[in-house]
This record gives C-alpha cells, sequence and structure tokens, in this order.
C-alpha cells in the first residue's frame, strides 16, 4: 500500500513541476514579446525624429497644417509642385497609418507610444481630414478611391481623441505620480 501512496506523491510532484515550468515559460514568453515591442516602438521612434526624410515629410506636414494658403495650395494639387507637397502629406500620415496597424497587431507598444505622441498624432490627424476625404473619394479620371484610406490611423485617432480635448486634464500615464 505504501508503494501505491508513493507513487501518487511521485505523480503529484511531476505535475506540479510540469506546470511550475510551463507557467514560467508563459511569463517568460509573455515577457519577452513585452520587451520586443517596446524595442519596436522605441526603434520606430528614434528613426522618425532623426531621419532626413522623416523630418522632411514632417515639415511639410506642419506647414500644411498651420499655413492656410499652403493648405489651399496642396488641397487644390493644380500643378507638379502642388501636387509634390500633397505627396509628402500623404507620405506623412502613411507613416502614422503604418504606426496605427502596429499598434492594432500588437507589433508596437501602444501604451509607449502614447505616451510619446498622442496629442501629436490626434492633432495631425484633425488637421489631414480633408487629404484623407480626398483619398477615399474617387478621382474624376473614373478610378474608385480607397474608401479605406487610413482607417486604422482613424481608429487610433478616435480612440485616444477624448484624452486630447481637455488642454488642463494631464492624463494618469503622465504624471510623476505614476512613474513609480
Amino acid at each position: 500500500m505504501a508503494a501505491i501512496e508513493f507513487k501518487w506523491i511521485q505523480l503529484l510532484v511531476v505535475l506540479a513541476g510540469i506546470l511550475i515550468s510551463f507557467g514560467a515559460a508563459t511569463y517568460t514568453i509573455a515577457t519577452n514579446r513585452k520587451i520586443a515591442r517596446q524595442k519596436a516602438t522605441m526603434d520606430l521612434i528614434e528613426g522618425s525624429e532623426s531621419k532626413d526624410h522623416y523630418q522632411r515629410l514632417y515639415r511639410t506636414y506642419r506647414q500644411y497644417r498651420s499655413d492656410p494658403a499652403f493648405r489651399k495650395l496642396v488641397d487644390d494639387a493644380a500643378d507638379d509642385a502642388a501636387k509634390n507637397q500633397r505627396q509628402l502629406c500623404f507620405d506623412f500620415l502613411n507613416h502614422y497609418e503604418l504606426v496605427a496597424i502596429g499598434i492594432r497587431r500588437g507589433i508596437l507598444e501602444e501604451e509607449f507610444y502614447r505616451m510619446w505622441m498622442e496629442y501629436t498624432l490626434v492633432r495631425d490627424w484633425r488637421a489631414g481630414q480633408d487629404l484623407v476625404k480626398a483619398a477615399r473619394e474617387p478621382p474624376a479620371t473614373g478610378i474608385t478611391g480607397d474608401r479605406v484610406a487610413y482607417c486604422h490611423l482613424e481608429a487610433l485617432a478616435l480612440k485616444w481623441a477624448p484624452h486630447t480635448d481637455d488642454t488642463t486634464r494631464i492624463p494618469w500615464y503622465r504624471t510623476p505620480s505614476a512613474w513609480t
């Protein structure tokens, strides 16, 4: 009888070891995935902040956002120079669309990116809605427009937008008390 009890104890010890190992492996995998997402997000931020190409796109879009005459020129896109400026503005929004897709797919860390870019992303989304509308509408040539152009950016901006409307409110994750 004692031999049978001993076998049960061995079985329980082995099962406990397997469960603990499984839990440790699951935790390690989840932690490594989070670290990889944070690194990918940090690399994206660093690249977009330091690369000349992105800086050129940003300068063009900033001018679009803040200069009504330039905005009209880009929206009308009557000549090749204006069409080029318009394309630079679309390329700038494409960067945000890529970020939104990365966040949605779990490749990028939403909370980390949000801490850095929440206000800016929502502001740029709002400023670019005429461009997005133009991208979604069919052109005069009869080709159909892309009805889902920038849909991921739109979803992310609308998700974050309520937090940017009140300029006196500081989100919880930006307060020093939340840093500890």
